[in-house]
C-alpha cells in the first residue's frame, strides 16, 4: 500500500532577543543549601582563573574532556550525589553530566537549566513517523548568556569515544552482527 497523504511541518527559529527579568534569573541560578562544599571550591578556583562565563564554561567542560570521564549507562548508584561523581567516581550517564554541568554553572551565576528528550529515533517511512526508544532518552543543558540567549551545551558530548562504555543496545547489535557473520560462513 502506497501512502499518499504525508503531513509536512515546517519548524520555524525565532531569533529575537531575549532578557531575563531579575525573578527569571534568580529562578535559573537558584540552589539548593545542600551544595557539596568540594563543589563550590571548585568552582571558585575556576571563577577566579576565568575572566567570563565562556571561559568558566569553557572550564567545566574542558574538565568533563579531560580524559578521567567514562559515560555508561550502569554506573555505581550515586542517587543524587554530585560531588563523588565529578571529583571521585567520574563515570556515570547523560543526567549526571548534565546536573553537575548545572550545579556547576550556577554556582558561577550563570542561568542555566537541564533539557530532557530523546535524541537519535528512527524514522519509519512506511507510516511516516518517528519511533523512540528508551535508549534514546537523553539531558542535556542550555544557559543564558545575555548576547546569545539560549545556547544549548550538551556536556556528554565532551567525553572520548573510546571512554563510552558499551550499553545494553550496542552489546546486543554487535551480538547480532556476529551471528550474522557466523550464519553466512556456514
Amino acid at each position: 500500500i502506497k501512502i499518499k497523504n504525508k503531513k509536512i511541518y515546517n519548524l520555524k527559529n525565532y531569533s529575537e532577543k531575549m532578557i531575563l527579568n531579575d525573578k527569571l534569573i534568580t529562578a535559573y541560578t537558584e540552589l539548593p543549601n545542600t551544595i557539596s562544599k568540594d563543589l563550590i571550591r571548585w568552582s571558585l578556583s575556576r571563577q577566579d582563573k576565568n575572566k567570563n562565563k565562556s571561559q568558566y564554561i569553557d572550564a567545566i567542560l574542558n574538565e568533563f574532556a579531560s580524559g578521567e570521564f567514562f559515560y555508561t549507562l550502569t554506573p555505581k548508584d550515586l542517587g543524587n550525589d554530585y560531588s563523588t561523581f565529578f571529583l571521585k567516581n567520574k563515570e556515570g550517564y547523560c543526567e549526571y553530566y548534565a546536573g553537575t554541568f548545572t550545579i556547576l554553572a550556577r554556582l558561577a551565576k550563570i542561568p542555566t537549566r537541564i533539557v530532557t528528550g530523546y535524541y537519535g529515533g528512527e524514522y519509519n517511512e512506511i507510516g511516516n513517523f518517528y519511533t523512540f526508544r528508551q535508549s534514546d532518552a537523553h539531558s542535556w543543558v542550555e544557559v543564558f548568556l545575555s548576547n546569545k540567549g539560549w545556547v544549548r551545551v550538551d556536556p556528554t558530548n565532551i567525553i572520548p569515544f573510546e571512554r563510552v562504555a558499551l550499553n545494553n543496545n550496542l552489546f546486543i547489535e554487535e551480538q547480532l552482527f556476529n551471528v550474522r557473520n557466523m550464519n553466512n560462513e556456514i
